[in-house]
């Protein structure tokens, strides 16, 4: 059957069935329920290599794409990925989704959820009015947000753990990341690894680095027990100082968040220590990832470039609104050397998580 039988069918123009077929929001419920009943009754089912054929169309087409996907911030700023006090990631994962979006045919259109001027409902109005069905979020500042209800009808895809509604997301593969990094360790000889890590982060992933951090001491490095160093945003220089006294861990690890770097130049500054002759460092999930440091960077870029296509791909199957069961898409990270650890002296082993 094609899409010009079901039209006549349904007693519409093709046109009306095709925005329907894709949840447009011009299409009232009646007809998309008529269409929806014609379409299971006689087994029409939408070719996948069309609808490439007409993606291809509409991004070749020339001029700006005509259909918008909306980038919304529930930051308390419109756009927090322009704050240069925030996290550089999210400077990096606003031009990698708005560069994918572009090359699916797709403008990006940005939208402020806090707006103190513009009530949530008055924005879900704006947004069905442009014909915009589609969100992407930059996640939220505390793991407890909530997406306005107004809101849940469209269809989102989030970044990170950060918002407790069930959404779709895309995130860094926290267990991976922490794996890569203690089997390299493993490999080079060390055997008291030390970790710093901050607490409000470690809250945000789930506490799946310490998980995996507390997993390797006790079944890799033959039951070390030296304790997570947790900080807030820098690292006090009294407490690290006497946690490095007792424990003595020959690697520290510690995650790029706040000024935690600053605060071990300091420490390594103050007791004159050498890296990687006398303590190796390594970087564990870096958003930014410092220069000249050894460790796991997170694939920020593909994160965003994920996003938009987990969000097309609901989008072109007609769904909408908060899903049934959330897909979440993890990012694993990559290694990088930089001289801050000693060489590789047997291949890591590989530990299955």
């Amino acid at each position: 059957m094609t899409t010009r039988e079901l039209a006549r069918l349904a007693g519409v123009s093709s046109a009306t069935v095709s925005l329907a077929l894709r949840n447009h929001p011009r299409i009232s419920g009646a007809t998309k329920a008529r269409i929806t009943r014609l379409v299971r009754k006689h087994g029409y089912a939408v070719d996948g290599r069309v609808s490439e054929l007409m993606r291809s169309i509409r991004q070749h087409a020339g001029g700006e794409p005509t259909s918008a996907l909306g980038l919304i911030s529930l930051y308390p700023e419109a756009r927090p990925w322009a704050n240069r006090s925030r996290p550089g990631h999210l400077a990096r994962l606003h031009r990698s989704m708005v560069q994918r979006a572009n090359e699916l045919g797709y403008r990006v259109e940005e939208f402020w959820v806090r707006n103190p001027e513009m009530q949530p409902a008055r924005l879900a109005t704006i947004l069905e009015t442009r014909g915009i069905r589609g969100l992407l979020s930059l996640g939220a500042e505390a793991l407890e947000d909530e997406m306005p209800r107004e809101l849940q009808q469209f269809v989102i895809v989030t970044q990170g753990a950060s918002i407790r509604t069930k959404l779709h997301r895309v995130g860094s593969h926290f267990s991976h990341n922490a794996t890569l990094l203690l089997e390299q360790l493993q490999s080079r000889g060390y055997r008291r690894p030390g970790a710093v890590l901050q607490r409000f982060q470690d809250g945000r992933n789930a506490h799946v680095v310490a998980a995996m951090y507390l997993y390797f001491s006790k079944y890799v490095f033959d039951g070390l027990e030296i304790p997570i160093l947790y900080a807030g945003d820098s690292v006090d220089p009294a407490v690290l100082t006497a946690w490095y006294r007792t424990h003595r861990p020959d690697v520290l690890i510690y995650a790029d968040h706040g000024k935690h770097y600053a605060s071990l130049q300091a420490f390594f500054r103050a007791r004159k220590i050498s890296i990687p002759r006398d303590l190796g460092l390594a970087v564990l999930d870096a958003a930014v990832h410092p220069p000249g440091i050894s460790g796991v960077r997170q694939g920020v870029e593909q994160m965003g470039f994920s996003a938009v296509d987990m969000l097309v791909s609901r989008l072109q199957q007609g769904e909408s609104g908060l899903p049934r069961v959330a897909k979440i898409e993890k990012v694993e990270g990559e290694w990088v050397e930089s001289g801050t650890l000693r060489a590789v002296i047997v291949p890591p082993v590989l530990v299955p998580v």
